[in-house]
């Protein structure tokens, strides 16, 4: 395919990026003919990077590139900013960088969430300030009818520090998409006779020899890593208490749904460390490639690297087969009430559920083990020296009703 139109001007070469189901792809084929696959939910179609066919506007040959969003329900957010910064790299290396990118973003959103917040947060980091001047924040989803509410909303985004002022402040433009072919064409001549620059992201990894995990945008995800893994920590604990709560009282039906809860809250955590522990693990063989070392290596040893290696995380990466084991086995059986010394003298437990203690023998609950002590680690609810205590209350008690029984 060429890249050049028949008066030798450049292709013009425009990302489209945005959450899942905000338009890209429909907006891709609306303007430029194409066929790309079109989602009917909010389950995203493009898990890959997609280009549209050549099409023109207002004299130029213009080729759209559909982008992953940061939020899709299959694909890890570590996989797609992958996925996303390889095609960047790869354009950079020949040479070509983009002309401008589109932003979309839905109207009929009533509150921005933190999926949308994520995507946003993420975008300015691959973009980076100096590229803020080619890039256009589309609105999506306009209906007639929905005017008066949707251009309170949209002043809402124009103004607010935290969603579209500050984009607007470094250059970035705002417009309209109303689903129509001559909508999209007008949103892309605000780009198309801009001159082509290099992202921030491109500049990290080709001018200033950075690795991926030391990116802007991998920083960024790091973070947000951190603060879903703390969430998800002390969910885990506020359910601990609840739980044991539960069974002290044989509410078995409380009991239940805690159960439930808590099935859903540790698969949630499973899949936080699966996907962080592959992002890991390629990012290690990645390097070793890099520096020219050969053969392969289990996993197991794989398990041992940190996510320092990777995002500058502090937190050691454990596998996560264990982990899926030893939840499962967790059954609750509300009727079972007896209790029984550990066969090792260590300490007493309520034997009713293993659940109580949410310990999972050798391995931690979660990549975030270090943040917890060892009081958070496991919930002990009954000491060993209680039972002492009550033993010899219960001798004195016996000792004084045989002395009362003799002197009567």
């Amino acid at each position: 395919m060429s890249h050049t139109t028949e008066h030798s001007q450049p292709e013009v070469l425009i990302a489209v990026m945005g959450c899942t189901g905000v338009g890209k792809s429909s907006f891709i084929n609306l303007v430029s003919g194409s066929s790309l696959p079109v989602g009917n939910n909010l389950d995203s179609c493009t898990s890959g990077v997609l280009y549209s066919r050549s099409f023109d506007v207002a004299g130029r040959s213009v080729q759209l590139i559909d982008t992953p969003g940061f939020d899709d329900a299959v694909v890890s957010d570590f996989d797609t900013l992958k996925t996303i910064v390889h095609e960047l790299h790869t354009l950079y290396e020949a040479g070509r960088n983009l002309t401008g990118i589109l932003y979309l973003h839905r109207i009929t959103d009533v509150r921005v969430g933190g999926s949308a917040r994520k995507n946003l947060a993420v975008f300015t980091k691959l973009c980076g300030d100096g590229f803020l001047p080619n890039v256009v924040l589309v609105t999506t989803m306009w209906k007639t009818g929905m005017e008066r509410e949707y251009e309170a909303r949209e002043n809402q985004l124009r103004t607010n520090v935290n969603l579209f002022q500050p984009f607007l402040e470094k250059g970035v433009t705002l417009s309209r998409h109303v689903n129509t072919r001559d909508s999209a064409a007008t949103i892309l001549k605000h780009i198309i006779n801009k001159a082509p620059r290099a992202m921030r992201i491109q500049e990290e990894l080709v001018i200033e020899k950075k690795d991926l995990g030391a990116t802007e945008a991998a920083e960024f995800l790091d973070k947000e890593y951190r603060v879903r893994v703390e969430n998800q920590r002390k969910q885990l604990e506020e359910l601990r208490e609840e739980l044991r709560g539960a069974v002290l009282n044989q509410d078995v039906e409380t009991e239940n749904e805690l159960q439930k809860t808590r099935e859903g809250l540790e698969e949630q955590i499973k899949k936080m460390i699966d996907n962080v522990d592959h992002f890991s693990s390629q990012y290690a063989e990645e390097r070793r490639h890099r520096a020219g070392t050969s053969g392969n290596i289990p996993s197991r040893y794989i398990q041992q690297n940190t996510l320092s290696d990777t995002y500058g995380l502090n937190v050691p990466v454990q596998s996560t087969d264990n982990f899926v084991s030893d939840t499962n086995s967790f059954k609750p059986t509300p009727t079972r009430r007896t209790s029984s010394r550990s066969n090792a003298g260590t300490r007493d437990t309520i034997r009713h559920d293993p659940e109580i203690e949410i310990s999972y023998g050798s391995q931690d609950y979660s990549a975030a083990a270090p943040l917890l002590n060892e009081e958070q680690r496991g919930i002990q609810v009954c000491r060993p020296w209680s039972k002492w205590v009550i033993g010899l209350i219960l001798a004195f008690w016996v000792f004084i009703m045989w002395v009362w029984n003799s002197v009567s």
